[in-house]
């Protein structure tokens, strides 16, 4: 399976929206990422076959250290583990490891419907699965296919545009429907005429797909969140502030930001992906988009950039949207090409700002 994959990507985004959809794009094909370059050193071993079977022109003869179930489970784990400690004491660390830990042995799953009989349980010599798809190329596209649009259907419906350009509403459709068409020229197409030739075409799609992945994501920000539960008319006792000495076991709930820029033009965008992309770092702050449904939105944040003979300037205002009172607001400026700077120093104000007392 080649595009498919990413179906199951776009799907855990949809389950984690702080997980990166780069590293779940490359972690759904993980094992393929070690399993080539192991080839191409002669750990592993395929064989090029045309008409191995309807829909691909490889014999997979060995690979028990990428393709096997104890080794999938075991880079799944390796994955998961060191998501864990790289993430440091970023929120929800421990939902996103599970995710790109889930999205590596996902990877193994999918093959298992498609592949014949060549993914082994544990070593070469032990029992070799697979349902052989393969064997129908139609059946593979449309299997792949339903994926991809599965995948794509909740990752939708989980996240919305950051602002109203074409590009973030419509720019991760774009992609899967790229995803498809090339998976005709895949299935259907010529076999290729080397090794290197596919060497170079799996480790470029890899790669560039999962580049290109995380820039459209990064247009986008989670669309929904759970709104608190009305309260029990019945039961009106006062209960404990979050966070208090009498409390202390819950946590306070994040301060939910919508974003919403000036305008729509390129330095815009990208100035307020760049600030919502750092807030929604944070363990306080849960930035969605401005028009989010049935969402507690507790602050609205306006920002805007201009150019000017001189360099940049910048400014940003919150506001309580419960209240419509103005919390807090400055004006920045600076040289071309400090955008960075202005956006950390704006996230920095808003953090201090929001920060529970106490």
């Amino acid at each position: 399976m080649f595009v498919g994959h990413y179906g199951a990507a776009l799907a855990l985004k949809g389950v984690e929206n702080k997980a990166s959809l780069g590293l779940l794009f490359l972690g759904v094909q993980f094992v393929d990422l070690l399993f080539f370059p192991l080839v191409l050193a002669g750990v592993e071993q395929m064989n090029i076959v045309p008409g191995h079977t309807e829909s691909t022109h490889f014999e997979l003869s060995y690979m028990p250290f990428t393709h096997s179930l104890v080794a999938s489970v075991l880079w799944a784990a390796l994955v998961a583990g060191g998501a864990f400690v790289a993430l440091g004491k970023r929120s929800r660390r421990r939902s996103i490891a599970l995710v790109l830990g889930v999205a590596v042995l996902s990877h193994w799953v999918l093959d298992l419907i498609v592949h014949t009989p060549d993914l082994p349980l544990l070593g070469d010599a032990s029992i070799k699965l697979g349902f052989g798809l393969w064997n129908s190329a139609p059946a593979t596209f449309i299997l792949e296919a339903v994926l991809l649009a599965g995948g794509l259907w909740i990752y939708l419906r989980a996240t919305a545009p950051k602002a109203g350009s074409r590009l973030a509403r419509f720019g991760m459709v774009g992609l899967v429907v790229l995803l498809i068409g090339l998976n005709v020229y895949n299935l259907f197409g010529p076999p290729p005429a080397a090794f290197m030739e596919v060497f170079g075409f799996a480790m470029a799609s890899y790669l560039g797909f999962a580049g290109i992945a995380f820039w459209l994501d990064g247009l986008r920000m989670p669309a929904h969140a759970k709104p608190e539960p009305a309260p029990d008319a019945a039961n009106l006792t006062p209960k404990p502030e979050e966070g208090s000495d009498d409390n202390p076991t819950q946590a306070s709930a994040p301060a939910m930001i919508a974003l919403k820029p000036s305008g729509t033009d390129a330095l815009s965008e990208a100035f307020a992906s760049g600030i919502a992309r750092r807030l929604d770092a944070l363990e306080a702050i849960e930035v969605v988009a401005n028009d989010a449904q049935e969402t507690r939105i507790s602050h609205l944040l306006r920002c805007s950039i201009n150019t000017t003979e001189s360099g940049l300037t910048a400014t940003a205002m919150l506001l309580d949207t419960d209240t419509g009172l103005h919390v807090w607001s400055q004006a920045y400026s600076g040289e071309a090409g400090t955008e960075a700077n202005i956006q950390e120093k704006i996230v920095s104000a808003i953090e201090k700002k929001l920060r529970p007392s106490g």
